[in-house]
């Protein structure tokens, strides 16, 4: 689940997901959304691999892994396989995105950043720098 939130001039998400995986998936997919209108057709195919250690600041920074890999190569994922273990482990399928942006979001912060877990749910909110 994604939800947006106005956040002043900048734009938040608040994901949650009843596994860490599921909540790495959700964090990625809903912050494409927010940038880019998903093509309909795939080109050019290509997979990449991301590792981070667990923490607050490890999906922040695996975040803005995935949005420097966007602007400098040009590659948004359409699919993911993620693998936690003592770290995260995400195997991306991406292909070339050549259409206009949404929303041109800077970077992923730190303000708000929060990981938190419940009985049934891990929830993790993310202010975007637009």
């Amino acid at each position: 689940m994604c939800k947006t939130l106005d956040h002043g001039s900048d734009i938040a998400i608040v994901v949650k997901n009843t596994t860490i995986e599921g909540l790495v998936k959700e964090l990625v997919y809903c912050t494409f959304s927010l940038l880019i209108e998903k093509p309909k057709k795939i080109y050019e195919k290509t997979v990449f691999n991301v590792e981070s250690d667990f923490s607050d600041d490890c999906l922040i920074d695996l975040l803005n892994t995935f949005l420097t890999i966007f602007y400098t190569k040009k590659l948004y994922p359409y699919r993911l396989h993620v693998r936690y273990e003592d770290k995260i482990y995400v195997k991306a399928y991406a292909s070339v995105f050549s259409g206009e942006l949404k929303t041109y979001i800077k970077a992923a912060t730190m303000c708000d950043a929060k990981l938190e877990k419940t009985d049934k749910y891990y929830t993790m909110k993310v202010v975007f720098d637009v």
